[in-house]
């Protein structure tokens, strides 16, 4: 009578041994970064350049393509650029980080509208540009600067 032989088992191993274990290539190798299109690599600053005419919007959900676009998408020059190309003749009062904040998040919107960002009040008026956004920002930081110079003035009087 003959024995059956036991099922190879298909399930993947948790631990690979270190013999066994391969390590990636360089990235110029990898055609799956992100860089590569048609076999055809394309240099950081290209595709940073080419993002930069897109809409913000639109922007954000790219950085899930891999993780090189996530770090081009998140770094602080491409969102200078949008910021210059959406508003090429505004002068520059908010920073950068704003602009990224407002159109990564609607906690941020929420707390530029109510100053609670998890607070939902419908009666509050929604913000719709940018503009406004920039106003109010600017208005704040305008007012912070008043209770400043007066806390500094209360201290001086004798």
């Amino acid at each position: 009578m003959e024995i059956p032989k036991a099922k190879e088992d298909k399930t993947p191993k948790l631990y690979v041994p270190v013999e066994e274990f391969k390590f990636h290539g360089p990235l110029e190798d990898d055609t799956s970064n992100g860089l590569f299109l048609n076999d055809f690599y394309f240099p950081e600053e290209i595709i940073m350049k080419v993002l930069t005419f897109l809409p913000p919007y639109q922007l954000l959900p790219l950085s899930l393509v891999c993780k090189k676009w996530c770090n081009i998408i998140k770094s602080t020059s491409i969102w200078m650029d949008v910021y210059n190309n959406q508003f090429p003749n505004r002068a520059k009062r908010l920073p950068w980080y704003v602009y990224y904040l407002y159109y990564s998040t609607n906690n941020f919107k929420n707390l530029i509208k109510t100053g609670n960002a998890k607070a939902e009040f419908n009666d509050f008026t929604r913000l719709t540009q940018f503009d406004e956004v920039e106003n109010i920002f600017f208005k704040i930081q305008v007012s912070r600067l008043v209770n400043l110079k007066l806390n500094l003035l209360k201290d001086k009087i004798f």
